[in-house]
């Protein structure tokens, strides 16, 4: 199973979903020992742990694979039940966490998707922990790489949350909008203007501040700020407003593809934006025959995780049991003309 938690992303997903249809779910085939699968399924998750924590200390690069392989495979496992692990087993994981020099590593990855996957489902956090966890993590919004702050900004909402101090991302949030803006007026001045990472990095923060938090409590600060929010208009607005300003014919491809990847980002936790008549045009014009093909695989791409999310809400309320797009067949007759 640790061989198989280290594949590539392609085999990942069909060993998820091996996992998630014939092992978790309850089928006529695994019905009778359904218990003893679970039962052994815990004993895995205690190995895991094992290893883990026995190699924290560890400072050779043969451990740190090993490591890095079982959180591949734990997190698998809690993909498909976030209650597998208890909240002892999850601070123990707590120095994986907050090791900044983990920072682009897999093992870092793994960490956070853990967190994420299961932070949700902790009744009572200790408040050292959760001042420790978010600490490092703000410490480090902007070293992250890009699957890495999709894994870390939702954790660092919850914990914000969980504390009552979602202001801290707002503030941080208008920090990078604030940045941003300094770049307007080059856009326009310099067309093609190629990215620098700062730059990237910006429109990536944008895209995930947009999606995973809600500052709509914080709307005083965001216009106070005076970062071009008028009154009326939601913070969301506001962010999907910066993240058009480089999705126009004057950037250069490879910005432009980043900005539209973080501007569908934003829409998947907001689908009423799609209908906006800006975005419906930005996601046309990257279809037009002289259009790069860059922007094709971004559009598709993010809409593809739209439609992935929203297929697992669906058979997460209506259980495996029914049909899903996967197995669907379409009993269509032909027509006689």
């Amino acid at each position: 199973m640790i061989t198989e938690s280290s594949f590539s992303d392609k085999s990942q997903k069909y060993f998820e979903r091996f996992l998630k249809e014939q092992v978790f779910h309850i089928t006529p085939v695994n019905k009778k020992n359904y218990s003893k699968l679970m039962e052994s399924i815990h004993l895995i998750i205690d190995s895991i742990f094992e290893t883990v924590t026995e190699n924290s200390q560890a400072d050779n690069g043969n451990a740190k694979t090993i490591i890095g392989k079982c959180m591949g495979l734990l997190s698998m496992l809690v993909k498909c039940n976030g209650l597998l692990i208890s909240q002892d087993q999850l601070v123990s994981l707590q120095p994986y966490f907050t090791d900044e020099t983990l920072t682009g590593d897999s093992l870092c990855y793994y960490t956070l998707q853990i967190f994420r996957l299961t932070l949700p489902n902790m009744k009572a956090l200790k408040p050292n922990f959760v001042v420790a966890c978010k600490k490092s993590l703000l410490k480090r919004l902007t070293k992250f790489n890009v699957r890495e702050l999709d894994e870390a900004m939702p954790c660092m909402w919850f914990l914000c949350s969980y504390d009552d101090d979602t202001s801290v991302l707002a503030k941080a949030c208008i920090s990078s909008t604030r940045l941003i803006r300094q770049y307007l007026g080059e856009i326009k001045k310099k067309p093609d203007m190629k990215p620098d990472g700062r730059l990237q990095r910006l429109v990536f923060l944008l895209g995930n501040f947009g999606r995973h938090c809600n500052f709509e409590n914080h709307k005083d600060m965001f216009l106070a700020a005076e970062i071009g929010m008028r009154d009326g208009e939601s913070v969301v607005s506001l962010i999907v407003k910066h993240l058009i300003c480089f999705c126009g014919n004057n950037a250069a491809v490879q910005l432009k593809r980043i900005a539209i990847k973080n501007l569908i980002n934003v829409c998947i936790s907001t689908p009423k934006l799609f209908l906006s008549p800006q975005i419906l045009k930005i996601m046309d014009s990257a279809f037009k025959e002289e259009s790069d093909i860059s922007l094709q695989d971004a559009v598709i791409n993010e809409l593809g995780t739209f439609l992935e999310l929203e297929e697992k809400k669906t058979i997460e309320r209506n259980g495996l049991d029914n049909k899903d797009s996967k197995t669907v067949e379409l009993d269509v007759q032909k027509l006689s003309v």
